[in-house]
Formats: structure tokens, C-alpha cells, sequence
């Protein structure tokens, strides 16, 4: 669980209606207050020897207050969130994994983001002894994740409706030789321990006999 309150946070993209030229003028905006209280939950599953995954559940109550016109605002939202990982071990040294999330809408400042989700998936080959790993990667497999964000106030005369489109799905891929791996992996394999007698207070660099 965690609680979080704030003053004067700075929330970016705030609206302002202009009556004489019936236009909105976008600018970052301090907020009076800000608070939210989150309940978090995170489940590893090993399904199968050769599948496991790890979900993430948060739901969060959020409260914004600011001026608009001179006059008070306060927004309430209740929001989840579910992350989730899926990894795959896959035959002649391949491995696959699934990532992704959903997002219910939430606040951003006096506005609403709407839901969004994404979905990302990698591909691994370990090659031969000496040839290190290839990775395959792509984010956002279905772009997914352009922001929106609305708002209406009629008490204000304050209807706005945004989207702001962000970077295109995109993949990559990267070798990591052997050599890199091996030196990650020695130093993995080292531990610490304050030496004894007249070495006290000296840390001594030891081989960890029990890393797998």
C-alpha cells in the first residue's frame, strides 16, 4: 500500500478557454493539492517447467484540486492497472517473451487520461558456446499507446478532447558476444565479507560456490 500527497505539483498541457476568441490556450499549471492511495499486488506463477509469469495488479483512488477562472476544481478517479510478463522456454536454446499492460483511465492534472494499453514481445537465441545471444525485440506491437486525455466541465463552459501521438512501434535487435556475458557473469559470481582479525574492517573478494 502507499500514499502519496502533494502541493503545487505542475501539471503540463492544463486548459484555458478564451470567450472572446472561443479558442483554449494549453499551459503547464500548478495544482493546489494532489493524493493517491494505492493498493498493489504482484503474483509469480512458475506454470510450467518451462513457462512461467509475473502479474502486477495496482488499483488506485486519485484526487486533484486547482483554480480555474478563480473559482475551485476538484477531480476523483479510481483506477487500475494490470502488468503482466510471460516467458517461454523454447526448443535449441530459444526463449520468447510477452509483455504488456491496461490501464483504466486515471487523471493528468483537472484532465482524464483515457485507457491505453500496450503489448511487446522479444525473441532470444543463445548461439554456441562462444557466439553470445541474439535478441529480437518490438514495443507497442499494436501502437496502442498514443495519449488521450479529455475533459469536460459544464459549470465552466471548460469540453476538451486531446490526442497526442507518440513514437510508432518499433523493433531492434542486439548481439550480446560471449565475452560480454562472461564478464557479467564473474561478476555475479563475487561476494563481499569483512575480514577477521588483524584484516577487520577490510572487505575481502571471495567466489560465490553457490551461484547458479
Amino acid at each position: 500500500m502507499q500514499y502519496h500527497y502533494e502541493t503545487n505539483s505542475i501539471a503540463p498541457f492544463q486548459p484555458h478557454f478564451n470567450p472572446a476568441t472561443k479558442a483554449y490556450v494549453y499551459a503547464a499549471e500548478n495544482l493546489q493539492q494532489t493524493t493517491s492511495l494505492t493498493l498493489m499486488a504482484i503474483v509469480p506463477w512458475q506454470v510450467t517447467p518451462w513457462w512461467s509469469m509475473q502479474n502486477t495488479l495496482m488499483a488506485t483512488h486519485q484526487q486533484a484540486k486547482a483554480q480555474y477562472l478563480e473559482r475551485p476544481v476538484t477531480v476523483t478517479a479510481y483506477t487500475f492497472r494490470f502488468n503482466t510478463t510471460q516467458r517461454f522456454g523454447l526448443p535449441h536454446a530459444f526463449s520468447l517473451e510477452l509483455s504488456g499492460h491496461y490501464q483504466s483511465p486515471s487523471l493528468f492534472g483537472i484532465y482524464q487520461y483515457k485507457a491505453s494499453g500496450q503489448v511487446n514481445v522479444g525473441l532470444q537465441k543463445k548461439l554456441s558456446k562462444q557466439g553470445g545471444t541474439l535478441s529480437l525485440t518490438w514495443q507497442d506491437l499494436f501502437w496502442t499507446t498514443p495519449l488521450r486525455w479529455d475533459i469536460s466541465l459544464p459549470e465552466y463552459n471548460l469540453h476538451s478532447y486531446t490526442v497526442l501521438k507518440t513514437a510508432e512501434p518499433r523493433g531492434k535487435a542486439d548481439l550480446y558476444p560471449a565475452v560480454w556475458e562472461s564478464k557479467v557473469e564473474s561478476r555475479s559470481r563475487t561476494r563481499y565479507r569483512l575480514g577477521r582479525g588483524a584484516q577487520a574492517g577490510k572487505l575481502k573478494c571471495i567466489p560465490n560456490l553457490f551461484y547458479t
